[in-house]
Parts: C-alpha cells; sequence; structure tokens
C-alpha cells in the first residue's frame, strides 16, 4: 500500500502542469469558484494489474496540494538517490 502511494504521488510530480487559455482568464470570479469544488476525476493503473484501473476523484485544490505535495517527496528523495563521487 506504501509502495502504491509512493508511485502515485511520484507520478502526480511528473504531470505536465495544465495550460490556460485566455478564455479561462476571462471567466467570472463565481465560476472559479465552482470550478474549485467540482470534483475532477482521474484513471490510475492499479500496481499489479496490466487491466484494473482505479478512479480517483478530488477537487482541483486537493489535486493541486497533491502535485504540490509529491513534488516536496520526490525534492526530498533525490538526495538520497545520489551517489557521491559519481559524475
Amino acid at each position: 500500500m506504501t509502495i502504491s502511494i509512493i508511485l502515485f504521488a511520484l507520478t502526480m510530480a511528473g504531470a505536465p502542469p495544465t495550460l490556460q487559455t485566455n478564455a479561462a482568464a476571462s471567466e467570472p470570479a463565481t465560476q472559479a469558484v465552482k470550478d474549485e469544488s467540482k470534483p475532477i476525476c482521474r484513471r490510475y493503473a492499479q500496481v499489479g494489474s496490466n487491466i484494473a484501473r482505479r478512479k480517483v476523484c478530488m477537487s482541483k485544490t486537493e489535486w493541486d496540494q497533491l502535485a504540490r505535495s509529491s513534488q516536496a517527496l520526490g525534492r526530498s528523495m533525490l538526495p538520497a538517490l545520489t551517489v557521491p563521487g559519481a559524475q
């Protein structure tokens, strides 16, 4: 279970950021507030299966928080992965 959480976190850290268009920037503020609470669902392959998928639904705020924490986790693990004296 812990390994799947770490893999999920590292997968999210490598996900490309979404690009906003000018049309998205011109939406009213009330629409932006609605979008923050609207659930966004993504499907991920389950570890150990080529067929099974897992559906994860969270709000945009939660997805952003997960991405930030995943990036922080990846950065914190990076020094442990480097070999001293290697070039």
